[in-house]
């Protein structure tokens, strides 16, 4: 549903109906949004709370109940993990500000695009970060990968990989697949290259 102070003109309502079919979704355009027309594009759980405020104002409060989780898209493994050394110093933080990273290597969310699209440019970042972690990562083999998979002392496994400074939940993720327990993702590969691993 969308709603505009001036009108959609026909080439825009015709880009936003095309990006909410892609979506799977519905789409209306209304002049203007009642309070009914929220209650009807809303699950059935919700209800909506009108509360007075002071004398002159009003304010509309909305309550929801049965809600699932919160859906989170994928890591794209953009950043490394904190780790202390022995003498409990710790490693210096990223070089790069998220900010920075995400600017100089173009991955943001674009708005302009559809949510399918972006969950696509989302997995070739994390598979393009997957390979600047594992590009210095020689010391990685098949061995470890599968004890990390297998529960084993993930933390102290991952310290051993001496010459890999990425995030744990990379390779976490990848021993996870290879146990069976996570689909495949292409951001796989460059762990599963480094380590020695063979189809």
């Amino acid at each position: 549903m969308a709603a505009r102070q001036s009108q959609l003109s026909d080439k825009e309502v015709a880009k936003e109906r095309r990006r909410a079919e892609r979506a799977g979704l519905a789409f209306t355009v209304k002049d203007v949004v009642t309070r009914e027309d929220i209650e009807d594009a809303v699950p059935k759980a919700l209800t909506i709370n009108m509360e007075g405020v002071g004398n002159t104002d009003k304010t509309n409060t909305w309550t929801s109940s049965g809600w699932p989780p919160w859906w989170e898209p994928d890591s794209t493994y953009a950043f490394s993990d904190p780790r202390e050394l022995e003498d409990g110093e710790q490693f210096p933080p990223d070089a790069i500000s998220e900010k920075d990273w995400k600017r100089e290597y173009d991955q943001r969310w674009d708005c302009k695009k559809s949510l399918t699209d972006n969950l696509i440019q989302r997995e070739e970042d994390a598979h393009f970060n997957a390979q600047l972690w594992m590009a210095p990562c020689v010391s990685l083999n098949l061995e470890t990968l599968q004890a990390i998979g297998a529960g084993q002392n993930i933390e102290a496994l991952i310290l051993e990989i001496g010459d890999y400074q990425g995030p744990a939940a990379l390779l976490r993720d990848t021993a996870d697949w290879l146990a069976g327990r996570r689909e495949w993702r292409k951001s796989f590969v460059p762990v599963l290259d480094a380590a020695g691993w063979r189809a």
